[in-house]
């Protein structure tokens, strides 16, 4: 277990929140429509496996409202139970003390999206998916997804022009949201090939750059599989795009290796507030590790 795992606890969360709606600091969600709790075969009730911690960043005033998470989601890669990391996914939003108004994830499995989606709509998300990839028959397809709140305004997704090298037709997807109008990507650029990998960053970019100049305000979160020296912040940041966490460290190896390989690229310019600002945790509602990514939050306001 590595020195930075930090636990998000349920009774801390609504301690918390509570405390935060007693405050006034964020809006009461007690007529919110109670969201079901997660019940599937194999699954245990998490309550009692969560132990209270939350980040300092979690917390106003830098209240989170986008998150980004690689799940890992197929039986191949890293869990043996194909509930874990959609439950987990579903765990991090309905338990936070503030809830993402977008929320987009890498190597999420067709039957992970199907029933994350069902659990987000009864909290007023609207989701749309891009597969990559037919990794397993246990996972069967497998891709981005990307959720987000504010009504269905428009949807987009494509695979890139350069995906040469490896079984996964890799690309993006977006989603719009009506009333703010914004829009939200997800994407998992190329693995085994750091050339491929960049020059389908710079293809995102142009993509976040179309839709920020015709369609309204956009940011592209993402597994990016590689670091900021690798080329990646030259791509955004001398594009005028900022990063909210550029020193957190969001994926670990078995071995001890750690390095920054996900990214929420917000564009300093097209009625953003700055500053903005995140940070990266790792989330276990479960007994079991189900992703080698740490889930990542980050504030970026509309103005």
């Amino acid at each position: 277990m590595i020195s930075f795992r930090r636990r998000l606890a349920i009774g801390g969360a609504f301690i918390v929140a509570g405390a935060l709606v007693r405050l006034g600091l964020f809006p009461d969600r007690s007529a919110e429509a109670a969201a079901p709790e997660p019940t599937r075969a194999g699954t245990a009730k998490r309550s009692a496996k969560i132990s209270a911690r939350v980040p300092a960043f979690l917390l106003p005033a830098n209240i989170p409202n986008v998150f980004d998470w690689n799940m890992c989601g197929g039986v191949s890669n890293c869990s043996s139970n194909m509930d874990n990391p959609w439950l987990e996914a579903w765990y991090s939003v309905y338990f936070s003390p503030t809830r993402p108004r977008a929320a987009t994830f890498q190597e999420i499995c067709r039957d992970q999206f199907s029933n994350l989606n069902a659990y987000m709509q009864t909290l007023g998300y609207t989701g749309q998916k891009y597969y990559s990839n037919h990794p397993n028959s246990a996972c069967h397809d497998h891709g981005n997804a990307v959720f987000w709140k504010g009504g269905n305004a428009y949807s987009a997704s494509a695979a890139y022009s350069n995906v040469s090298g490896e079984s996964d037709v890799r690309g993006w997807v977006c989603g719009q949201a009506q009333n703010p109008a914004y829009l939200a990507c997800s994407t998992h650029l190329a693995a085994n090939n750091d050339n491929i990998a960049l020059s389908q960053a710079g293809e995102y970019r142009d993509q976040l750059n179309w839709k920020n100049a015709n369609r309204g305000k956009t940011y592209g979160g993402g597994d990016f599989n590689l670091t900021p020296g690798q080329g990646v912040n030259s791509k955004f940041g001398g594009a005028g795009y900022v990063e909210g966490a550029p020193s957190a460290l969001t994926w670990h190896a078995g071995n001890g290796l750690q390095d920054k390989l996900d990214y929420v690229w917000v564009p300093s310019f097209n009625h953003w507030c700055m500053p903005y600002s995140g940070g990266s945790f790792e989330n276990h509602w479960g007994a079991a590790q189900t992703s080698d990514h740490l889930q990542y939050w980050a504030y970026a306001n509309l103005c």
